[in-house]
């Protein structure tokens, strides 16, 4: 009776092969654990194939450079929960550390508005105004500037286009 061709074929390929082939097309496909297995039962059955010695070695090395890339990565993570819970730590303090600048300003503002007295001429809220003013840095200043000309800028583009949108179209009358 003749065999199929892949009958002919299985028959021609060497068992230990097959297990060489299974453990590389397994390591392939990145299941690393089932690659080992299949490479181990070949080495059971032919413990003196090379292709299947060469390959279980590389499977190992590959196996503890994932373990040690795991180990480093905890570690990594370990790390930067530190980091973080020391950044938290500096942050809380320097909350709490404005929070009492914030306090001391506002009692050393009082103070100061109580011994000097603004022009009659001002209305509170003017008055409370020119003290914020007062308090503004340069570059306070010169952010609050920068911000207001671009709102400029964009309120002109929209007024810009309004226009164009609204404007009227030129038609023939005749």
């Amino acid at each position: 009776m003749p065999q199929s061709l892949f009958g002919q074929t299985q028959a021609n390929i060497p068992p230990a092969e097959s297990y060489f082939h299974q453990g590389a097309q397994q390591f392939i496909y990145n299941n690393l654990e089932a690659a080992i297995s299949a490479v181990e039962t070949g080495l059971e059955r032919y413990p003196n194939d090379l292709k299947l010695q060469s390959l279980y070695e590389q499977l190992k090395e590959q196996q503890q450079q994932q373990q040690d890339q795991d180990s480093q990565d905890e570690q990594d993570n370990g790390d930067q929960n530190e980091e973080n819970s020391e950044q938290n730590s500096e942050q809380q303090e320097n909350e709490e550390n404005s929070e009492q600048n914030e306090q001391n300003s506002e009692n050393d503002d009082q103070s100061q508005s109580q011994d000097e007295q603004a022009p009659d001429d001002l209305d509170p809220s003017e008055r409370a105004q020119a003290e914020e003013l007062k308090d503004l840095s340069k570059e306070e200043a010169q952010k609050i500037l920068q911000a207001l000309a671009q709102k400029e800028k964009e309120l002109l583009k929209e007024f810009k286009k309004a226009k164009t949108k609204g404007g009227k179209t030129h038609e023939k009358d005749w």
